[in-house]
């Protein structure tokens, strides 16, 4: 029987934990500390550099190492675009405060005038329109800890029914931390959704975005 190193087992199982991970944000429930009067409608428009670029599938969320530092891309667990994931979770937390709130699927490759053109025609009061400037959540095998990091970087525009800018409002971060423990993607989607929950968060309150919605 031929016996295998052990570092060649570890690695072996490493890469089968790496291989084919998902994430998923489109259930998180996203904090809204007001109830907006204005009726809105969502938007989030994916301007990351590797999915404009077309490196990324707009599904994109991050990357787990293996232990032979292999990076192995993960998707959306819905399949849909982060940008849709996201706004649907933006959407539900909106609804969650009774009031009426939609929202616009927006390729990549669509411009800001296609939101507007189809935000005109609308009932809706103003429109939210996120840029995902950046968005990525990463895993990184060290000697004796795991390395977490979450990478966003997020614009919002409050836009009226005549395509005026009323607001803007900016967040990001880079988000580092370490785990004595094996890989856990459940532990790289948790710090990921408070990520997430407080960047919406900070924008939102945003005095200038308030005022808009209030």
């Amino acid at each position: 029987m031929r016996v295998l190193p052990v570092f060649v087992l570890a690695s072996a199982i490493f890469v089968g934990c790496a291989v084919g991970r998902k994430m998923s944000y489109q259930s998180e429930n996203v904090p809204v500390d007001y109830k907006p009067s204005k009726n809105v409608v969502i938007t989030f428009h994916d301007e990351r550099d590797q999915v404009v670029s077309g490196k990324q599938k707009p599904t994109f969320v991050g990357q787990l190492s293996s232990g032979m530092g292999i990076p192995y891309n993960m998707q959306t667990g819905s399949g849909n675009p982060l940008a849709v994931e996201f706004a649907s979770a933006l959407n539900n937390a909106i609804l969650n405060k009774g009031l009426q709130s939609t929202t616009i699927t927006l390729a990549h490759t669509d411009s800001v005038s296609t939101v507007l053109d189809t935000f005109a025609k609308m009932s809706q009061e103003r429109l939210l329109f996120f840029k995902i400037h950046k968005w990525e959540a990463r895993s990184i095998p060290g000697f004796t800890m795991m390395h977490y990091e979450i990478l966003s970087d997020f614009e919002l525009n409050v836009y009226d029914t005549s395509g005026n800018i009323l607001a803007t409002s900016t967040a990001k971060d880079l988000t580092e931390k370490k785990q004595d423990a094996a890989l856990s993607v459940k532990h790289l989607q948790e710090i990921a959704n408070e990520i997430f929950k407080k960047e919406i968060r900070e924008m939102f309150n945003d005095p200038s975005v308030r005022k808009t919605l209030e």
